[in-house]
C-alpha cells in the first residue's frame, strides 16, 4: 500500500486531510450487528468481496478473468479488475488492499476463518447489490438528557454503527481488510450533521447510509435519519480515510471503495458540504480540562470521535444543536490531558479541543439557527 504523508496545518482548518485520524467506522470484528438493531432493510452484498471495477457492481464470476480486457491479476482478486498488474505485484509482494474472491460463499468464509454475513443462511452473494442500507435504533434512557431526547453524541453514534455496518455488508470494513491481511481501519475525519428534530426516549430512528464516491485518500458516505413514521429527523454527511494501524499513516484507498457509489442515490447537503473555518480568537476564556481514559479508546487504539464531541458540548449551553460540522485532526490516546474550549460568535458557537501545548485535536462549530448555511 502506498503511504501519503501529510504536512502540518496550524491555523485553521482545511478540505484535505489532517495529519492524524482518530475515529471509528471499521466494523466490529466479529462481524456481528449490534444487538440493538432492531431491522437491516436491503439486501447485502456478500461480506467478504464484491465487484472492484464497475459501478453498477456486475462482473464475470470467472476467477481472475477481467470483463473486458486480460490482465496478469493476483490469484486472490477474482472481481474483474485489470489494474493489478503483474509489475505492481512485485513491487509490492503483498495482496493488494481490495476485497476477497467474488465466488466465496459464507460456507466457504467460515472454512477459511471468516465470520459470515449473518447466522444462519447460506447465501452466495456473487454480484453486487444494495449499496444503500438503513438500519434501525431504538433511544435508550442512558442515550437521553434530562429533557428526554436523545443526545447528539447518541445521534453520531448511531451514524458510526451505520457507516461500520454497511461498510462490513459492502466487504470493505476493518475486519473485511483483516481477513485479507492488511492491517489498516478507517477513520473519520470530518463529519457534518443537520437535525431537524431530535427523537425522544423509546423512539425507533432509521438510519440510511451509503458511499458516495470520494477522491484518492479519502471517501465520503452520507445519512438519512427519520422516524418510525418515515418523517425525516435529521441528514449528516462524513469524510473517512484509511491508516495502517501500525505505522499511523494515511494509504491510499482501493477503487472498490469509490465503484460503491451510485449516481442515483443524490448527496443529503451537496456535493462538498464541508467548509473552512478558524476557531476565533477567545481572550480569557478559560478551558476545561479533561483526561483521555481506557474507557474512551476504540478499535483503532485511539480515543473515539464521539468522545470528542461529548467533551466539546460539556461547556456549551446548547446540548442540542440544530448543525454542526467537526473536523479531526489529531488522535489522542489513553492517558494524554486536553483542553476544551469554546467561543460564542453569534449565529455559530465554536469548539477547540487541543493538547496542553496547543496542538489541535479537533475544531467544531456547532449552531442553534435552522437557517444557518453560511
Amino acid at each position: 500500500m502506498r503511504e501519503v504523508p501529510l504536512r502540518d496545518d496550524p491555523g485553521h482548518t482545511r478540505a484535505r486531510p489532517p495529519r492524524f485520524l482518530r475515529g471509528h467506522g471499521g466494523g466490529r470484528p466479529d462481524g456481528e450487528a449490534d444487538e440493538r438493531i432492531l431491522e437491516g432493510e436491503g439486501e447485502p452484498a456478500h461480506r467478504l468481496g464484491r465487484c472492484l471495477g464497475r459501478p453498477d457492481g456486475r462482473a464475470r464470476l470467472e476467477q481472475g478473468v477481467a470483463p473486458e480486457r486480460s490482465g496478469e491479476l493476483h490469484p486472490h482478486a477474482g472481481d474483474g479488475s485489470e489494474r493489478l498488474g503483474s509489475h505492481r505485484l512485485r513491487r509490492r509482494r503483498r495482496r493488494p488492499l481490495h476485497a476477497l474472491p467474488l465466488s466465496w460463499s459464507c460456507a466457504e468464509g467460515r472454512a477459511r476463518g471468516v465470520p459470515p454475513v449473518a447466522s444462519g443462511a447460506e447465501r452466495d452473494f456473487s454480484l453486487f447489490r444494495a449499496m444503500k442500507a438503513t438500519y434501525r435504533f431504538k433511544v435508550r434512557t442512558y442515550e437521553c438528557g434530562a429533557d428526554g431526547l436523545a443526545t447528539l453524541p447518541t445521534i453520531c453514534n448511531f451514524l458510526q454503527e451505520a457507516a461500520s455496518m454497511n461498510a462490513e455488508s459492502l466487504g470493505f470494513s476493518k475486519a473485511n481488510f483483516a481477513s485479507a491481511g492488511e492491517n489498516v481501519s478507517w477513520v473519520l475525519t470530518r463529519l457534518v450533521v443537520r437535525m431537524d428534530r431530535y427523537p425522544k426516549w423509546e423512539d425507533e430512528v432509521s438510519v440510511a447510509t451509503f458511499p458516495r464516491g470520494g477522491r484518492k485518500i479519502v471517501a465520503w458516505r452520507d445519512f438519512e435519519l427519520s422516524d418510525s413514521s418515515g418523517a425525516r429527523l435529521g441528514v449528516a454527511s462524513s469524510e473517512w480515510m484509511l491508516i495502517d494501524l501500525a505505522t499511523r499513516r494515511i494509504v491510499a484507498i482501493p477503487e472498490t471503495v469509490f465503484a460503491a457509489a451510485d449516481p442515483a442515490d443524490a448527496p443529503v447537503l451537496g456535493e462538498m458540504p464541508f467548509t473552512k473555518f478558524r476557531f476565533p480568537a477567545a481572550p480569557g476564556v478559560q478551558p476545561l480540562a479533561f483526561r483521555a481514559q481506557k474507557s474512551h479508546i476504540d478499535l483503532n487504539g485511539h480515543v473515539n470521535n464521539v468522545h470528542y464531541i461529548e467533551w466539546m458540548l460539556e461547556p456549551c449551553a446548547d446540548s442540542h444543536p440544530s448543525a454542526m460540522e467537526v473536523v479531526f485532526r489529531s488522535e489522542t490516546l489513553a492517558g494524554d490531558d486536553v483542553l476544551v474550549s469554546c467561543a460564542a460568535d453569534a449565529p455559530r458557537t465554536y469548539h477547540r479541543v487541543h493538547s496542553p501545548g496547543g496542538q489541535d485535536h479537533v475544531v467544531a462549530w456547532t449552531s442553534s439557527a435552522h437557517t444557518d448555511r453560511r
